[in-house]
């Protein structure tokens, strides 16, 4: 297994930053390191719900939720035979500040190789999240 993690502080209540956080198909629009996330499944969105993510460098994925908690985050999974990738999102409120922790986890046969060989881009991308999920919930603050 291999795990990354970020965490951001961001100036805003955990409602407004769930309110962005669950707008996934506006991602592209405001976050650098997303292409395109299109619905596979009709909404609402819940566990089970599919998206089509399109990251440049990497090749399309078909991510799955696995959790889906309103208000409080969602986890997201791809997996092939020899490699399952699980994307966590989840927000911590602290009053009208909230900390919101990105995990991407690496499992499977494949996993110690992915996660070497590309951490600098899983690394540089999970910053450009971040730092999108920040500007997007803070600017109607």
């Amino acid at each position: 297994m291999r795990e990354f993690l970020r965490e951001v502080l961001i100036e805003a209540d955990a409602p407004r930053i769930w309110d962005v956080m669950a707008r996934m198909d506006e991602w592209p629009q405001r976050i650098s390191s997303f292409r395109s996330i299109v619905a596979l499944d009709p909404a609402p969105v819940g566990v089970g719900s599919r998206f089509r993510v399109e990251q440049p460098r990497l090749p399309p994925s078909v991510m799955t939720v696995t959790a889906w908690g309103p208000g409080r985050g969602f986890a997201w999974a791809s997996t092939t035979p020899l490699l399952w990738a699980v994307g966590e999102h989840w927000i911590a409120s602290r009053g009208n500040t909230s900390v919101v922790t990105l995990r991407l986890r690496f499992d499977g046969l494949l996993s110690p190789l992915a996660g070497s060989l590309m951490r600098s881009l899983v690394e540089r991308y999970m910053a450009l999240e971040a730092a999108g999920l920040k500007s997007w919930a803070e600017e109607a603050q």
